[in-house]
């Protein structure tokens, strides 16, 4: 990586898979307290995430099925589907805003916890993975008559833009907020000139991550010649 001074990252300790249960996960991983836009992008490319200022990409033993995805933006075309989550959605308006410690994005986030994982929201992965954050990030918070019902944490580099985490009032589910704020982010990322918006990993097979191939053109970074190629099915 050109722009960022040398880094060593560590292995983490092996621990059961959070998608395969009958498999471990290992990732690589290392601390940064602060991430200039370029180095973002760099790190984007070479399948980094991060929450705070962990960062990490898996190195599973005998495992690559979480692949980094990425769509070319320019070239993106909503599906006939995605539009119909748009016209579900007019009434909803967004607030772009630096992230901060908030009460009501905070309840949203433990509401969407208990429902999605059926475990306690946790406050101290909110404020340090999600507001002191070390990007340039953003918060995109989607409201209906004033009310928040969805939330959207998104780094920017100068040429990506990078989904950290979602959550929406569980109430909500029937509106496609996820496909709505996709939608959102990759239309904000074509107006600010971005090339690439990256959705974090995807997994076939698994429904909480494998709906981002449904956003197309896309793109799948290949660990072993770490390079990125045309996702064809």
């Amino acid at each position: 990586m050109k722009s960022i001074p040398p880094i060593q990252p560590t292995l983490s300790v092996p621990r059961t898979c959070g998608y395969f249960s009958d498999r471990q996960w290992v990732f690589e991983e290392f601390g940064y307290e602060f991430v200039r836009p370029q180095v973002l992008d760099e790190l984007l490319a070479a399948g980094w995430r991060h929450f705070g200022i962990h960062f990490f990409r898996p190195r599973c033993p005998a495992c690559q099925a979480c692949q980094p995805i990425r769509i070319p933006v320019k070239t993106f075309s909503p599906s006939r589907s995605q539009r119909r989550a748009l016209r579900k959605n007019t009434d909803v308006t967004l607030e772009i805003v630096p992230p901060e410690p908030r009460l009501d994005t905070f309840h949203l986030y433990a509401r969407h916890n208990q429902q999605r994982f059926k475990t306690n929201a946790s406050p101290e992965f909110y404020l340090w993975g999600l507001t002191d954050n070390v990007c340039q990030t953003k918060e995109f918070r989607y409201k209906l008559n004033g009310r928040l019902i969805a939330a959207g944490f998104i780094d920017e580099g100068i040429t990506s833009l990078s989904s950290m985490y979602f959550v929406y009032e569980p109430r909500y589910a029937k509106r496609s907020l996820g496909v709505f704020s996709i939608l959102k982010e990759i239309e904000y990322a074509q107006k600010t000139g971005r090339e690439y918006y990256y959705l974090g990993y995807y997994i076939e097979g698994n429904s909480h991550m494998s709906y981002k191939n449904a956003f197309k053109p896309n793109e799948i970074y290949d660990w072993e010649t770490q390079s990125w190629w045309e996702f064809l099915e």
